[in-house]
């Protein structure tokens, strides 16, 4: 998956046409398996990258939620996952992979109410 990121990110970047850019990305190409790369080169024609970072679980090409599992899949890197909606690559940005914890606020304790004496019941 590194290959693929690295491989976009000359793609798209200031000059992909350059021949230093052009035998690097020929480099990447020979690393990435056939069918993954028919596949990000169908998306790269229609003008769209073919590879989207999962952040806060949500798809950063489409802005749409992502099933966690799907997440989870892709953080322990057992499977490559697409994007149910758009169709990229996902993957997860090395920095982005282990999250600091954020604290939560302490809940607010909640006592019963008291009961109530029926007045009208007394003999």
């Amino acid at each position: 998956m590194e290959a693929l990121v690295q491989l976009q990110k000359i793609d798209f970047g200031p000059n992909p046409q350059s021949p230093a850019a052009v035998a690097a990305a020929e480099k990447l190409r020979a690393q990435v398996p056939s069918q993954i790369l028919a596949h990000y080169d169908r998306l790269r024609v229609r003008g769209k990258k073919g590879l989207a970072p999962v952040r806060h679980q949500v798809c950063a090409g489409c802005h749409v939620s992502v099933p966690i599992g799907t997440v989870i899949t892709v953080i322990k890197g057992l499977d490559i996952q697409l994007c149910g909606n758009c169709g990229r690559y996902l993957y997860v940005e090395p920095e982005a992979a282990a999250p600091a914890p954020v604290p939560s606020p302490p809940k607010a304790k909640r006592g019963r109410k008291p009961k109530k004496k029926s007045e009208g019941n007394a003999a």
